[in-house]
């Protein structure tokens, strides 16, 4: 019979019964709980509720938990400290504005039209995201179905889709791409990673976050970072593609975070991967794009040679990349997304058409 996982004693919690507004932060004791909302200046605790009504409240569909014993050692009473952690989930989930419209992609999208010298851009970036903070789960999706979110239009609907298909039964299932070295499974979508108002080396004194849409594992345990751009979504490829890059250098920035978090077993529904791995020097990531197609299986946007180059610059100046795939979607494939077929990718052989 298979072991489950510890439940940790302290978890960040989203329960509509007990409060819609905010994501709490929850303690336990035996079977006594305490909830304790920071989101005012007082922080308020709610005893109320016994761990056998928790657990059965958090087993309800879209009530989400997060584990959190990396901040067992942090004091309930640091104050500052909770309330930025549970700004940030609240942010994450839609349930309250960033402070800053100035998104982290944005900044990196803006440098990266304006520096000449990509190599050095790419490493200052990697450098930059070591800020981003530490975590056990890469989010509470590792422990929730999301099976509620299937949708054929829009980008998270798509990502759900994939995870699910990837983890039945808590195994991992590989999704078919037409081309061995770009098959995957997704472990992972919604995927933030936070910085802290108190080290973010971007801009002190804000909180921030990147959020790729989706991170993948291959047969050899190699990563992909996934870019999702449905109907719903902008189809502008080059946007996609720098944004995906931008996550891809965040992942390879926290690669001992992220593989440590893939290899655990911490986590209620996703999978563990025992042979993860981001090398230091070796090529190995992997960036997809997951576009929408019109009815005859095309980009919308139109594929041209000034993709090709954006794409075949970035493959050139990012050492630890091995390729950038491109999959362009029709409506009727995206109502059950099993396979993902990759019509275009940039690897060592230059551009390839499939």
């Amino acid at each position: 019979m298979k072991k489950k996982p510890r439940i940790p004693r302290t978890r960040l919690v989203y329960i509509p019964e007990i409060n819609s507004k905010t994501w709490l932060l929850l303690t336990k004791k035996g079977n006594s709980t305490c909830l304790r909302d920071y989101t005012k200046d007082s922080v308020k605790k709610i005893r109320d509720y016994s761990l056998e009504e928790i657990e059965e409240l958090l087993s309800h569909e879209e009530n989400f938990q997060e584990f959190a014993n990396y901040y067992v050692r942090i004091d309930v009473k640091s104050h500052k400290h909770w309330r930025e952690e549970i700004g940030q989930r609240n942010i994450e989930s839609g349930l309250a504005s960033p402070t800053k419209e100035c998104r982290l992609q944005d900044k990196f999208k803006d440098e990266y039209r304006h520096v000449k010298n990509k190599r050095v851009l790419i490493k200052k970036w990697i450098s930059k995201f070591s800020c981003i903070k530490e975590k056990v789960q890469f989010n509470h999706w590792d422990n929730d179905s999301a099976e509620s979110k299937f949708n054929a239009k829009t980008g998270v609907g798509w990502s759900s889709q994939l995870l699910e298909n990837s983890r039945k039964r808590q195994k991992i299932n590989i999704i078919q791409t037409k081309n061995k070295n770009t098959d995957f499974s997704l472990i992972s979508h919604e995927l933030s990673l936070g910085v802290s108002s108190f080290d973010n080396k971007f801009n002190l004194g804000f909180s921030d976050y990147i959020k790729p849409d989706g991170l993948a594992v291959r047969k050899n345990g190699y990563f992909t970072v996934f870019e999702i751009k449905a109907p719903k979504d902008s189809q502008k490829i080059d946007e996609a593609l720098l944004q995906a890059l931008c996550g891809a250098l965040a992942i390879y920035s926290k690669r001992d975070m992220i593989t440590r978090i893939a290899r655990s077993k911490k986590a209620l529904l996703r999978p563990l991967v025992d042979n993860a791995v981001i090398p230091k020097k070796k090529p190995s990531l992997g960036i997809h794009l997951a576009m929408t197609a019109s009815e005859k299986g095309k980009p919308i946007k139109g594929w041209s040679p000034q993709i090709e180059k954006l794409g075949l610059e970035i493959f050139d100046s990012f050492d630890q990349l091995e390729y950038i795939a491109f999959s362009f979607v029709t409506k009727e494939q995206a109502q059950d997304i099993r396979s993902l077929r990759v019509n275009y990718l940039i690897d060592v052989n230059g551009v390839s058409k499939y």
